[in-house]
């Protein structure tokens, strides 16, 4: 399990010498080696099938697609584990954490595995959980510091630096342990820190501050001992050399023998690299249309057991069936059970993001925040529809608000938020992309109540706010046209692009000129922002009246019900949202203006900081799933929206 270079790199040297590699993938989370660098930059059709970058970092390898965030696909995972003898992944500790696949979880499946876990920061220490890619660990290393002109600021290095170093010495390392189990019968974890195998290539710089006290100074190209020292120009365009001298015989030795810096193309078509055969053409399967391509081999040489490119890279979920039945040994009834569907990612990512909305309603109006936890939308099996039934049966009205986006379909199947329908065969291993079948018309509408649902939303509050500062005495919003119930006079094109999309964004904000406010600036504008979640409880209020006092049943599946849930729900969403007091939401304004005014004074310096801290907070939920947002705004929505559904 590994994404971009670290992992993916030090597997396939080890695949290179003949390990059978299993690299697990998501459909709704691709790689991003899968959709960068396309084959001749063609972006249409399975365009992750043709990424070359991931190409060059995974050949020798089978791919199996599980989605980690279902049971029996962890299940399924658990069961390879305790036919592997080593299990790598490169992500922060807190994603094994939560999966529960820790080297001590794997330990009780298979007692000599050998866990390798390649981080930015290692597993433990106070780093342990940050995010890193090679650019910030080369920072954090001292490599940057280093690295530079004498005048100028530390420089990056062009290439993920980091992740190939890392790489190099996880390959050793695992060999190493595989060793050590031969001889000992025991397994072992393997904690690789991608910025401390940087760091333990410049002793140097430690050294010199350890015995002289100096920090070393940035030197560019050149160097304390040996001179001509750096990388100078040459004749023709974009032309160098590199010249490294140290004595006065390899000068007179330079003088005879100098040779250019070599560019991509130069290295492709360099006969010392075509003699040595540096490069290895691989056969790519057929469906991705491309050709027969050279990629680089290993720069070590074996002369007993020679290493070998055996196969390209997998185009995604290309050997599921292999490793599931020929591999595990499932049986039709359990491949049955457990169904992985492979999905094209655009459609996997489209139930991804049904899967999050399923998660904010239950939550939301789940007392205690009720989680319910099914086979992922993604397998679609009768034993899928009979589990997810038995779960909503259980689960009373929150199980019938589910009913609105997950509907009985034919044949015992369910079609879900996005019209999905498929009934698994007992031979149904893999079920293509082509075996999807997508129902326009409930797509249609669950998107349209969702996008309904916020253009009123946003509309009816950035109203309320030129309304309440026309009360006022300003009239900043009305002569600029925002005393409108028109959504084109509120509606920011960016940022109800995001909403719909990444599900946060915003609104056109609406002016108020302070200085006009009869009341005061502060005590005004604190009316003025509270006016506008104000008015979203007022429509969520009126939205769940039908609901509430019985002339529509909940979850009843008809339209009017799911486009007035969505009104009860996101209009809730966006009043609690906008409460925070976090500049520039409405909460921050209102708290200026009811703090007394030796604490609101200070808390107004801040305002410029703010979008800053929202956007990492939204940033850090989207991207690491921290949380943070959820634990602070669920509680509130999910009493409001129960207290006015009447669950």
């Amino acid at each position: 399990m590994g994404q971009l270079i670290a992992i993916p790199h030090a597997v396939k040297l080890l695949g290179d010498m003949g390990a059978q590699i299993i690299r697990i993938e998501s459909c709704a989370r691709l790689d991003n080696y899968r959709t960068s660098s396309m084959y001749e930059n063609r972006g249409e059709g399975r365009h992750w099938d043709r990424a070359a970058n991931f190409y060059e970092q995974n050949r020798n390898k089978y791919s199996l697609t599980l989605e980690l965030n279902d049971d029996d696909c962890i299940a399924a995972l658990r069961e390879l584990v305790s036919i592997s003898d080593v299990f790598a992944e490169n992500f922060t500790p807190r994603v094994m954490r939560n999966f529960k696949l820790e080297y001590e979880d794997l330990r009780q499946i298979r007692p000599d595995i050998i866990m390798v876990s390649s981080t930015g920061y290692g597993y433990t220490g106070p780093w342990a959980d940050y995010g890193a890619i090679g650019y910030t660990t080369e920072a954090t290393s001292g490599l940057s510091h280093i690295s530079g002109y004498k005048d100028g600021p530390p420089v990056l290095p062009e290439i993920p630096y980091a992740d190939y170093t890392a790489a190099e010495h996880t390959a050793f390392a695992i060999m190493a342990a595989l060793s050590y189990r031969a001889r000992h019968g025991k397994g072992q974890f393997i904690d690789i820190s991608q910025s401390e195998t940087l760091t333990s290539t410049i002793p140097e710089a430690i050294m010199d501050y350890t015995v002289n006290g100096r920090i070393p100074e940035r030197v560019g190209n050149q160097d304390t001992l040996m001179s001509p020292h750096g990388c100078y120009p040459c004749a023709g365009d974009d032309k160098w050399i590199a010249i490294a001298v140290s004595t006065d015989e390899q000068w007179s030795a330079l003088c005879d023998a100098l040779g250019a810096v070599l560019d991509g193309k130069s290295l492709l078509f360099d006969p010392h690299l075509k003699d040595r055969g540096f490069y290895e053409v691989a056969e790519h399967h057929s469906s991705t249309g491309m050709p027969p391509l050279p990629y680089s081999s290993r720069p070590w040489k074996f002369s007993g057991t020679p290493a070998e490119l055996r196969a390209a890279a997998p185009t995604l979920g290309q050997h599921n069936r292999f490793v599931l039945s020929e591999l595990m040994g499932a049986n039709a009834q359990q491949a049955k059970a457990r169904a992985v569907v492979l999905l094209d990612p655009p459609v996997a990512a489209m139930i991804r993001l049904a899967n999050r909305q399923q998660r904010l309603h239950t939550e939301a109006l789940s007392p205690g925040g009720v989680t319910v936890t099914t086979t992922p939308l993604i397998e679609v099996t009768d034993m899928a529809s009979q589990k997810l039934e038995e779960i909503l049966n259980e689960q009373g009205e929150t199980g019938a608000l589910l009913r609105m986006m997950v509907v009985p379909g034919p044949n015992g199947s369910f079609q879900y938020m996005l019209g999905m329908e498929r009934e698994a065969k007992d031979d149904d291993l893999v079920i293509e992309a082509p075996g999807v079948q997508i129902d326009p018309l409930g797509a249609l509408i669950s998107l349209a109540a969702f996008a309904v649902a916020l253009i009123v939303g946003i509309t009816v509050h950035e109203f309320s706010h030129a309304w309440s500062a026309t009360q006022l005495g300003d009239n900043t919003a009305r002569s600029q046209g925002r005393l409108s119930l028109n959504p084109v006079r509120h509606l920011d094109p960016l940022g109800t692009i995001l909403i719909l999309v990444a599900g946060f964004g915003w609104g056109r904000p609406t002016p108020v000129s302070p200085s006009n406010i009869r009341i005061g600036a502060r005590p005004g504008m604190a009316v003025v922002a509270l006016a506008g979640p104000v008015s979203n409880l007022i429509v969520a209020t009126l939205a769940a009246l039908p609901v509430r006092f019985g002339t529509l049943s909940l979850g009843s599946g008809a339209i009017d019900d799911k486009f007035l849930q969505a009104l009860v729900l996101w209009n809730v969403v966006l009043a609690v949202f906008n409460l925070l007091p976090v500049a520039p939401l409405d909460g921050f304004k209102v708290a200026l203006g009811i703090l007394p005014r030796v604490i609101a004074t200070p808390l107004e310096r801040t305002e410029r900081f703010g979008v800053v801290i929202l956007l990492l907070v939204v940033l850090a939920d989207s991207i690491f799933n921290t949380g943070i947002l959820s634990r602070i705004l669920f509680p509130a929505i999910s009493t409001l929206a129960r207290l006015l559904l009447g669950v």
